[in-house]
């Protein structure tokens, strides 16, 4: 049977072979050169609070969080109520996704909140993923909780099932996500998340962005079946009443 670090792997690469054909290379985060503005900043939430229009100032981060999911070369770190996105062109060797990590960078602009251009960092050990508060699909859709670990519920519909992982859309009111389980940290049946369930999950939300910038749709994702709770199962006639 294949342990959850041996399918970690194949999911690495996986995406790594796609990278490649990309033009990306797999490479370590290097150190880069940065003007400190200040004394490096210790905490997410800090880090949020720098003013996008100030974040060329290049502001040095310095602080220890929680992997909550991690996606070749990019992951989420969340330390309390506060969550970020952290950028580099590296793909781990390892699946940080659950480790308390030190974590060196600069603070860089996104769409909807800051983010981590990451230039190191160390493993201290077994981290703590947080408890997810349930929000709204249009809480969720205006950017409030973008890279942050909430929790969801809504109905599975459009199930796709490869490469060890699940992408569905998931049926919420006002709207639908895209969901997308990785079972990186706890494994399960795939087969119990059938299309019409009605699920709880906890994850990372994150807005996608086209081109030129704007919102495109909503992304879910969940790094394990322990983050997964089934609510009710194959009410197939809710999709039935649900058109969106």
């Amino acid at each position: 049977m294949i342990n959850v670090q041996q399918k970690f792997q194949i999911f690495t690469n996986c995406l790594a072979i796609c990278l490649g054909a990309l033009g990306v290379s797999k490479l370590r985060a290097q150190p880069v050169p940065v003007t400190k503005t200040g004394a490096a900043l210790k905490t997410i939430a800090a880090s949020l609070k720098i003013p996008v229009t100030d974040s060329g100032k290049q502001y040095s981060v310095d602080l220890q969080a929680t992997a909550t999911f991690q996606s070749g070369p990019y992951f989420y770190i969340q330390s309390g109520n506060s969550g970020i996105f952290v950028e580099t062109y590296q793909i781990p060797d390892e699946n940080l996704t659950g480790k308390l990590l030190q974590i060196q960078g600069t603070i860089e602009a996104g769409t909807h909140s800051n983010k981590i251009a990451l230039s190191g960092y160390k493993v201290l050990g077994p981290g703590t993923l947080p408890k997810g508060q349930l929000q709204s699909f249009d809480q969720i859709q205006q950017g409030f909780y973008d890279c942050q670990w909430i929790a969801v519920e809504g109905v599975l519909d459009n199930i796709s099932i490869a490469n060890n992982q699940v992408w569905s859309s998931l049926v919420m009111d006002g709207g639908r996500i895209d969901f997308n389980l990785v079972p990186l940290m706890t494994d399960g049946d795939f087969k119990s998340l059938a299309r019409g369930t009605i699920v709880r999950v906890e994850g990372v939300s994150s807005v996608r962005t086209n081109e030129g910038g704007q919102s495109s749709s909503l992304l879910f994702q969940s790094p394990g079946f322990d983050q997964v709770t089934i609510l009710d199962k194959q009410t197939s006639t809710l999709l039935s009443l649900i058109h969106i």
